[in-house]
């Protein structure tokens, strides 16, 4: 059998192209006298090679889906400071972590006031759900209703309504600020039940779940949404100070710290006292809720669901 003659790196790269390769296309030569240089035999510089490609494509599909999602700002699970947000236990985080409830198609609610790093976990979780090759959309409630409002208008919520319910997890943020229409209430209904038990919703609130009636305007339609909600589902609710404030807090007691004083005792800006709020809360012992008890009425609705 004749020897076939040896490809230059040029032709190579067309056959890379051809195969939609592109960092093995774009990087030929360079990866070529790596495998030289390093002595790879021919296996090991396939395998090289095809794994450098599968690690290029893993980066642009995460890079795809998290701008997609349409996150209003970078956070990561990582970030969350746990110091400042000892509420929630530190196992109920690392199970949120897992997805697990994700795969079953299970939601999760955030409630607690402003501040206390309920957008913060959407936005990791979020996050975790992309680099996991799940697909998600973010929608401030704000931003969600503009977009129902404006598929009335337009006669086409039919096709809104197949788009919100594709994405595995749609994160719905700060419901409860501003009260919904009765034109748009309906569809955010119809949105939830179309989802329920198939795909997964989470929903940070500033209001408990006996206040959305006030957001919703319907009571019955408020206890139908919360029914679907709740029935596969993590609920936790987030205490404390805001986050911000204790920031801001911070950064002024180190400016009006002296350079002086700093000078004379160093190490001592990490001694200053952690500040406490003047109204703490009252402490509980925590418990994990999974929503499996469907509620009827909205009277029956937990005021407060802690983890």
């Amino acid at each position: 059998m004749p020897i076939a003659k040896a490809a230059t790196n040029v032709q190579l790269a067309s056959l890379a192209n051809r195969l939609r390769l592109t960092l093995i296309r774009d990087r030929m030569t360079e990866f070529l006298c790596m495998a030289t240089e390093k002595k790879l035999t021919p296996r090991e510089t396939l395998e090289y090679f095809f794994s450098q490609e599968i690690l290029r494509r893993e980066e642009n599909r995460i890079r795809q889906g998290i701008m997609g999602a349409h996150f209003p700002m970078v956070r990561t699970l990582e970030g969350f400071s746990q110091t400042e947000q000892s509420a929630i236990d530190p196992r109920v985080l690392r199970e949120l972590a897992q997805l697990e409830w994700l795969e079953q198609a299970q939601n999760v609610i955030f409630f607690g006031p402003p501040g206390t790093g309920k957008t913060h976990l959407a936005i990791g979780l979020g996050r975790a759900a992309i680099t996991a090759g799940y697909k998600v959309a973010f929608y401030s409630t704000d931003h969600l209703v503009e977009k129902l409002e404006q598929a009335v208008k337009e006669g086409t919520m039919a096709q809104r309504l197949q788009q919100l319910s594709k994405p595995k997890l749609l994160i719905i943020d700060e419901f409860g600020y501003t009260p919904l229409s009765k034109q748009v209430a309906p569809w955010l209904f119809k949105l939830i039940n179309m989802r329920y038990e198939h795909r997964s919703i989470l929903i940070t609130s500033n209001k408990s779940a006996s206040e959305w009636a006030q957001v919703l305007g319907d009571t019955a339609m408020t206890t139908a949404i919360l029914d679907r909600l709740l029935h596969h589902s993590k609920v936790i609710l987030m205490q404390g100070e805001s986050y911000r404030m204790l920031q801001e807090q911070k950064e002024s007691v180190l400016q009006e710290t002296p350079i002086e004083w700093a000078e004379q005792q160093p190490g001592q800006l990490t001694a200053i006292p952690r500040w406490t709020p003047r109204c703490e809360p009252k402490r509980r012992k925590k418990r994990t809720s999974t929503g499996r008890s469907i509620y009827r009425s909205l009277d029956t609705f937990p005021l407060n669901i802690r983890v």
